[in-house]
C-alpha cells in the first residue's frame, strides 16, 4: 500500500506538471508513469483479490476453529461426563463387590446351616425309625406277655410261676422250691411237669430268644458237686435249658446264665426273703437288632 500511495503521488505530481508546464515533462516520462500506474493498479487489484480471499479463508478458518473449539468443548464435556460415569461405575462396582461378598458369605452360612439341618433331619429320621422299631418291639412283647398270662393262668393261680415285665423284659419267674431240692441241680418230677408246660408254650414263639437265669440265696455251698452258688445256679439254669430243648424249644433260641446270690430280689435277712431269692427266671431277650445298630442323638 505504501508503494501504491507513492506511485499515486508521483502521478499526481506529473499531471500537475503537465498541466502547468506541459511542455516541460517528456512524453516518455509520462508514459512510464502511466504504465507504472497501470501496473500498480493491477497489482492493487490482485492484492485486493488476494486480500479478500485471505479474509474469506481467514473467516472460514475462524469458523472451522470455532467449530473445532465447540467440538473440543463438547468432547471435554463428554470426557468429563464419562470420567464422572467411570467414577460412579467404579464406586458402584465396589459397592456391588461388597454386596456380592456379603451375599456369598450369607450363601455359605445358609449352605452350612442347610447341611447341619440335613444331618439333623437324617439323624431324626433314623431316630424316628429306631423308635418305631422299639415301639413295634414293645407292642410285640406286650402281645406275648398277654398271651403268656392267658396260657399260664392255671400255673400262676397255683403259685407255680409268675409273669412280669421288668426293665423292659418279659420275665417268667419259677421258685426254686418248685423245681429243685435244696443244694441240688436235678429237676424234681413236679418241676419237670411245670417246665414242660412252659417250654411247650414258649416253643410257639420261634423267632424269640430266651435266657434261663439261675439265682440262689446267700447261704454258702461247698460240696463235691458245687464249690459255690455260682456253680449251683449255673447248673440249675443248664438243667432247665436241657429240658426245654427236649420239649420243643429250639437250642438256637436258648442260653443259660448263673448269677449265684449276686442279684437278689430281697435282702437275705429272713427265710421268706431267701426263698424269694432262690429262683429260676426265664427272660425273653429283647430284639437287639432294634437297639444295637443305632446311636443316640446328642
Amino acid at each position: 500500500m505504501a508503494r501504491f500511495e507513492q506511485l499515486v503521488w508521483f502521478a499526481f505530481v506529473g499531471l500537475v506538471a503537465t498541466g502547468t508546464v506541459g511542455c516541460v515533462v517528456l512524453q516518455s516520462t509520462h508514459d512510464s508513469v502511466l504504465a507504472e500506474l497501470a501496473r500498480t493498479a493491477g497489482e492493487l487489484e490482485t492484492t485486493t483479490g488476494d486480500l479478500a480471499q485471505t479474509t474469506s479463508d481467514l473467516a472460514a478458518t475462524k469458523a472451522e476453529l470455532a467449530q473445532a473449539l465447540a467440538e473440543l468443548e463438547m468432547t471435554r464435556a463428554a470426557l468429563d461426563a464419562a470420567e464422572l460415569n467411570v467414577n460412579e461405575l467404579t464406586q458402584s462396582g465396589a459397592a456391588c463387590a461388597r454386596e456380592l461378598d456379603e451375599a456369598n458369605s450369607q450363601v455359605s452360612s445358609i449352605e452350612a446351616m442347610l447341611r447341619k439341618r440335613t444331618d439333623e433331619a437324617s439323624a431324626l429320621l433314623s431316630e424316628v425309625s429306631r423308635l418305631s422299631q422299639i415301639e413295634a418291639e414293645t407292642r410285640e412283647r406286650n402281645r406275648i406277655y398277654e398271651e403268656v398270662l392267658e396260657k399260664f393262668k392255671s400255673l400262676i393261680d397255683a403259685g407255680q410261676l409268675s409273669v412280669a415285665i421288668e426293665r423292659g423284659r418279659l420275665v417268667i419267674k419259677l421258685p426254686q422250691d418248685v423245681l429243685f431240692d435244696t443244694g441240688k441241680a436235678k429237676l424234681r418230677d413236679d418241676g419237670v411237669v411245670t417246665l414242660t408246660l412252659v417250654a411247650t408254650v414258649l416253643s410257639t414263639f420261634g423267632g424269640r430268644m430266651f435266657q434261663v437265669e439261675g439265682h440262689t440265696d446267700s447261704v454258702p455251698i461247698d460240696n463235691d458237686k458245687f464249690r459255690n452258688n455260682w456253680e449251683l445256679s449255673a447248673a440249675r439254669a443248664i438243667a432247665v435249658v436241657t429240658l426245654m430243648t427236649k420239649s420243643g424249644v429250639s437250642p438256637t433260641n436258648l442260653s443259660a446264665a448263673g448269677y449265684g446270690e449276686f442279684q437278689p430280689r430281697a435282702a437275705n435277712d429272713t427265710e421268706a426273703n431267701k426263698q424269694l431269692n432262690r429262683r429260676i427266671e426265664i427272660v425273653m431277650v429283647p430284639n437287639l437288632d432294634v437297639l444295637s445298630n443305632t446311636v443316640p442323638i446328642k
